[in-house]
């Protein structure tokens, strides 16, 4: 009976133990909230894309919402937001594809605080053979940052990034603004500010030299495609358009859809590689559907600054001049399909 009881009273403290540190784990992180799942800081914390997007979709002031992969992280939203007369934001992040575009998507109409979408739309993000709609469903290592069901926020709350990698360090910049007013390191503001989140434009550098450098290193010719293979891939690309239109809610605002300024060479190496048709074809096909949904669509990518390479770093990703150059475009309607 005495070791039955000893027992008893062991595990009452033991799962007391683990009720009462669940609770201060989740008090630290609801206080801390490094990836403002409950609220936004901004000038405080080190931001990184994937981790705060969703929480700046949820949490954010907005009316304007600009989604898209690496090709829109160098707007500038103050220039943005002076020239439209908006309260943007921008949500991207490198790689990510038309799926990963629907997910953002779905979630910023799930919370309505958006009256205009402006959207990036790379013909890359359509060829694989899996439809866009499957893919917007897949679970990712951030999916739990797109949620608010209670497991997302148990996974918030014990997740490894959050304790080991930004906490300590949203704590020490936090507590440095506070004591001195100011962070640390000035080269943190810049990583600190939502307007500025994941940009990239000034760490590298551009022009000819460059990108033909970085042209070389890559196998341009690695693949010709046969006459199958073309229709093969024409058929996936309008499967996944087909499944992406079908994913858009287009009475949830305004939408405007972008191709972005790809240099001249990406699509001289299209048709080194037979692919070049293909993806004409597809980019007027998604733009007929985009517009017959009352979509605005712009097509920067035979504009004269793509024949200009010293706005490039290689033969597709571009300095933030080109980001400010499509803002300056589409305010006064130029490049309108």
């Amino acid at each position: 009976m005495e070791k039955a009881n000893r027992t008893k009273k062991w595990l009452i403290w033991f799962f007391g133990a683990v009720a009462v540190l669940t609770v201060l784990v989740c008090m630290a992180v609801y206080i801390v909230d490094p990836f403002f799942q409950f609220r936004v800081r901004d000038g405080q914390y080190f931001l990184t894309e994937n981790y705060v997007n969703g929480g700046i979709i949820k949490n954010d002031d907005y009316d304007t919402i600009i989604i898209g992969s690496c090709m829109v992280q160098n707007y500038d939203i103050a220039y943005f937001d002076r020239t439209f007369g908006a309260d943007a934001v921008k949500i991207g992040g490198g790689g990510l594809d038309s799926g990963g575009v629907i997910r953002y998507l779905e979630l910023a109409n799930r919370v309505g605080s958006a009256e205009n979408y402006f959207i990036n739309v790379d013909l890359y993000g359509f060829e694989s053979t899996d439809s866009v709609k499957q893919r917007a469903l897949e679970l990712s290592e951030y999916d739990y940052l797109l949620r608010d069901d209670p497991l997302a926020r148990l996974q918030y709350a014990f997740s490894y990034e959050v304790w080991f990698r930004f906490l300590p360090v949203d704590v020490g910049m936090s507590a440095c603004c506070a004591l001195t007013g100011k962070l640390p390191v000035a080269s943190l503001s810049s990583r600190s500010e939502i307007a500025h989140v994941g940009e990239w434009s000034d760490n590298f550098v551009y022009g000819e030299e460059a990108v033909m450098k970085s042209r070389e290193n890559e196998d341009t010719a690695a693949t010709v495609l046969n006459e199958q293979e073309q229709s093969e891939m024409r058929a996936a690309m309008q499967e996944s358009m087909d499944a992406y239109i079908e994913a858009i809610d287009f009475s949830a605002g305004n939408y405007t859809f972008i191709f972005p300024p790809y240099s001249y060479l990406y699509w001289e190496d299209a048709r080194a590689a037979n692919t070049y048709e293909v993806l004409t074809e597809a980019k007027q096909y998604l733009t007929e559907k985009l517009k017959s949904n009352g979509a605005a669509v712009y097509d920067f990518q035979d504009a004269d600054v793509t024949y200009d390479l010293d706005y490039y770093m290689d033969t597709t990703h571009y300095s933030k001049e080109l980001n400010d150059f499509m803002t300056e475009c589409m305010a006064s309607g130029k490049y309108r399909k």
